[in-house]
């Protein structure tokens, strides 16, 4: 009984030593854990382009707003109008320019009125004061008969077909309202002053009675 009952407690000690050696092989093997993906840091994360809005489209009024001045025009002149200085101390005349178009207050007609009418000769300032609602001009011519002057079919005077050295000058596009003024050298003799405008729907202003003379002794 006890040969039994060593060989008993020695395969029960084989045994234990079996179990120990496998507990010690799964205590020294490790189970590899799954590696986890790093967080996405801010450079790799994807970002979505900045949308752009085109400004919206503009547009313009190009419309000009319409007045009711009448549209004129200037007839060509083949001799330029002659300006000087007016500091010389020579005489001076004011001329008055006038229209229908005018406000109230000013002659309701066409009228180029000079003052005065009679001045000595040399060097001679005019003064062309519009107190119309159109453009006008001052031009100079020797003569003393506005009749005879050579005129276009709207009533204008054809400045380049006056006899040589008879046009002395003009004082040029004198807007509503305002003044220019020029001087100018006259010898004695008769002149004739007149616009010589055209206003579309009305004519030259020179044939709807812009004009009027001057004397110079």
């Amino acid at each position: 009984m006890k040969r039994a009952t060593r060989a008993g407690g020695a395969i029960a000690a084989v045994c234990l030593l079996a179990a120990t050696a496998c507990g010690s092989d799964s205590d020294d093997t490790t189970s590899e854990s799954t590696p986890t993906a790093a967080p996405a840091t801010a450079a790799e994360e994807s970002v979505d382009e900045p949308t752009t809005t085109e400004p919206p489209e503009t547009t313009t009024n190009t419309d000009a707003p319409t007045t009711d001045a009448p549209a004129t025009t200037e007839p060509e002149t083949e001799e330029p109008a002659v300006t000087a200085s007016s500091d010389d101390g020579g005489a001076s005349v004011s001329v008055v320019l006038s229209d229908p178009f005018g406000p109230a207050g000013t002659p309701g007609q066409f009228a180029v009125e000079p003052d005065p009418i009679s001045v000595d000769a040399g060097s001679l300032e005019f003064v062309a004061k519009n107190q119309g609602g159109d453009v006008h001009e001052l031009v100079i011519v020797k003569g003393d008969d506005p009749a005879l002057l050579p005129v276009d079919e709207d009533g204008a005077v054809i400045e380049g077909d006056l006899p040589e050295g008879d046009f002395i000058g003009k004082i040029a596009l004198v807007g509503p309202g305002t003044e220019e003024s020029a001087s100018f050298d006259l010898d004695a003799g008769s002149y004739i002053i007149f616009c010589n405008i055209v206003t579309i729907g009305f004519g030259g202003h020179f044939a709807d009675g812009m004009v009027n003379t001057l004397t110079v002794t």
